[in-house]
C-alpha cells in the first residue's frame, strides 16, 4: 500500500501554518499556563508513548507496525494503517484532548499523542502528503532552572526534513521521535514494555485486535488469532507463545452508555441503522505452555488493548474496553460506574466457558488449569472487590454445568464430578447459610481458593447425591 495525498481543501503547508497560528492566537496567557500545568502533570510515565502510538495505529487499521532505534536518542515508529492522515487528524495531534475516534473506539488521540513529549523533545510526522513536526523548547531561569514549554506541543510546523516513507514496505505513516529528554532508562526498556523477549503478553491482545506483525529493531513478531487460538512467534529465534481465548459479547444499556458518554465528554449516543449500539466484547486470555497445556499465572492483568497496572484475581488476563485514567495505566473507579461494572459482569460467563473447555482437556491439563480459579474476596484491590460481589452471578453462570473440579484424593490429582450444579448448589449454599454467622463462608469461592492454593482442610465438601443432605464445612 503506498501513501496517498490527503483529502484536504487547502495546501497541507498552509493548513499546518493555520493550525499553529490559531493556537497561538486563541490561547491567552492564563489559558496557556493552565495547558502547561495540565500537560506537565500528565507525564508521570515516560514510556507511555509506546502504547499510545501502537494503539493509534490499530485504530487507523494497521496490520503491521515497526519500532526501530535509529540511535541512542532517536526512535522511529511506522505502520501500514489505511486510514488517511487528514486535516482532522493533524488538528487533533496539535490540540488538547480532541479525538477523531468514534464511540466504538476507546483510545484518546489528543492527549495520548502528547505522551511522546515526556520522553522526547521533537516529534516528526509523515504520511499521506503531510510532513510536519513539533519542537519542544526550554526556558532557562535563575539558578540554572529549566522550564519546559509544554505549549509547544500545540504548535506544529511544516518540516521538509521529516522522514520519508518506505514504499516497498507498504508503510503509510511515520513518527520519528528524537532529542531524548533523559538518558535513562535506555530506549530498549521502553520498547520491551510492548514485547519483552520472555513475556510478550501485550502482543496476544494486539493479535485479537487484528495486528499481524510487530517489528522491534531486528526482531519480528508474527501474530495470529484464529478461532480461539492465539499465537505469537518471534523471528529469528522462532520462540512460540500460545494462549486460549474466551469471549463474552454484550451491548451496553442506557446506564452503561451514559457513564461512557460522560467519560468521553460526548453528548450523542451512537446506534446503527437498526437502532442498536455497537456490540462490546470482554476476552479472557489463558496462557498455554509449549505443549498446549494451561499455564495460568498467579494473577492476571487487565488490558484496555494495551496493559494497565490493574491485576485480575484469576489466573487469566482480561481484555475489555475499560475506561482508564489519563496515563492509561489504571482503571477508572469501578464502584458506581455502570460502564466498568458491565465489563466485570461478563467474567462469570468467561469462567463458565473456561470450565467447559477444561473438562475436555487431558487430566494433566485439568490439574494445571483449575489453578486459575481463585477466591477474589481474599484481595482488597478494586477489581477483586467488584468480582467478590458476584457470587450469585457465578452460581447462575455455572448452574447448568455437569462439571465440578474436585481433589482426587492423591497429591496433584484432580477430577471432574458429574453432578448438575443447578440440582445441588442451591441446597448446598442454603445449608451453609444456616450455620452461625461467624461460621458462614462463601462456599463457591472457598472451593476455588482451596483448588488454587491446595488448602483442602478449608474447602467445603463438594455435594453429591449421597452427601447433599449431609453438609460438612470445616472452618
Amino acid at each position: 500500500m503506498s501513501s496517498r495525498a490527503p483529502q484536504a481543501e487547502r495546501d497541507p503547508r498552509d493548513f499546518v501554518s493555520r493550525v499553529r497560528r490559531e493556537n497561538e492566537e486563541e490561547f491567552g496567557k492564563t489559558a496557556r499556563q493552565a495547558v502547561e500545568r495540565m500537560l506537565a502533570a500528565g507525564h508521570s510515565r515516560p514510556w507511555t508513548y509506546v502504547y499510545e502510538l501502537t494503539q493509534n495505529a490499530i485504530d487507523a487499521g494497521a496490520r503491521r507496525v515497526e519500532w526501530r532505534r535509529i540511535d541512542q536518542d532517536t526512535v522511529r515508529f511506522r505502520h501500514d494503517g489505511a486510514q488517511a492522515l487528514d486535516e482532522e487528524h493533524v488538528r487533533a495531534l496539535a490540540s488538547l484532548g480532541q479525538s477523531t475516534k468514534g464511540l466504538a473506539a476507546i483510545g484518546f488521540m489528543g492527549v495520548g499523542f502528547k505522551s511522546v513529549f515526556s520522553r522526547f523533545r521533537r516529534a516528526r510526522v509523515s504520511g499521506f502528503g503531510w510532513r510536519f513536526r513539533f519542537n519542544i523548547t526550554t526556558d532557562r531561569g535563575d539558578l540554572g532552572a529549566r522550564v519546559i514549554r509544554w505549549f509547544d506541543t500545540l504548535l506544529p510546523e511544516w518540516d521538509e526534513e521529516s522522514p520519508p516513507l518506505n514504499a516497498e514496505a507498504d508503510y503509510t505513516t511515520v513518527f520519528q521521535l528524537s532529542h531524548r529528554a533523559d538518558p535513562d532508562p535506555p530506549l530498549m526498556a521502553d520498547l520491551e514494555r510492548l514485547a519483552a523477549p520472555d513475556d510478550p503478553i501485550p502482543l496476544a491482545v494486539l493479535a485479537l485486535r487484528g495486528l499481524e506483525e510487530v517489528c522491534i529493531d531486528d526482531v519480528t513478531w508474527r501474530l495470529s488469532a484464529k478461532d480461539c487460538d492465539v499465537e505469537v512467534r518471534s523471528s529469528p529465534e522462532g520462540r512460540l507463545f500460545r494462549w486460549q481465548s474466551f469471549a463474552s459479547n454484550y451491548r451496553p444499556g442506557n446506564d452503561e452508555m451514559r457513564a461512557f458518554l460522560e467519560a468521553r465528554r460526548e453528548l450523542n449516543d451512537q446506534r446503527d441503522a437498526r437502532g442498536q449500539r455497537p456490540e462490546r466484547q470482554v476476552i479472557a486470555l489463558l496462557p498455554l505452555d509449549s505443549t498446549g497445556r494451561p499455564a495460568p499465572p498467579d494473577r492476571g492483568r487487565a488490558y484496555a488493548t494495551l496493559p494497565t497496572q490493574a491485576s485480575v484475581p484469576f489466573g487469566f488476563h482480561l481484555q475489555a474496553d475499560w475506561l482508564v485514567d489519563l496515563d492509561r495505566q489504571n482503571l477508572r473507579p469501578i464502584e458506581e460506574n455502570a460502564w466498568q461494572q458491565a465489563i466485570v459482569r461478563q467474567v462469570p460467563e468467561l469462567v463458565r466457558q473456561i470450565l467447559v473447555w477444561l473438562k475436555k482437556q487431558p487430566e494433566g491439563s485439568k490439574e494445571r488449569g483449575y489453578r486459575l480459579l481463585a477466591d477474589p474476596t481474599k484481595d482488597d484491590d478494586p477489581l477483586s472487590e467488584a468480582l467478590g460481589h458476584l457470587q450469585q452471578d457465578f452460581a447462575r453462570a455455572i448452574g447448568d454445568l455437569n462439571v465440578v473440579p474436585i481433589h482426587g484424593g492423591t497429591k496433584g490429582s484432580y477430577s471432574t464430578l458429574d453432578v448438575r450444579w443447578s440440582d445441588t448448589l442451591p441446597r448446598w449454599w442454603s445449608a451453609l447459610a444456616e450455620l452461625p454467622e461467624d461460621g458462614r463462608t462463601d462456599a463457591l469461592f472457598a472451593l476455588w481458593h482451596g483448588i488454587k492454593d491446595r488448602e483442602w482442610n478449608d474447602v467445603p465438601a463438594v455435594p453429591t447425591e449421597a452427601t447433599v443432605a449431609r453438609i460438612s464445612c470445616p472452618l
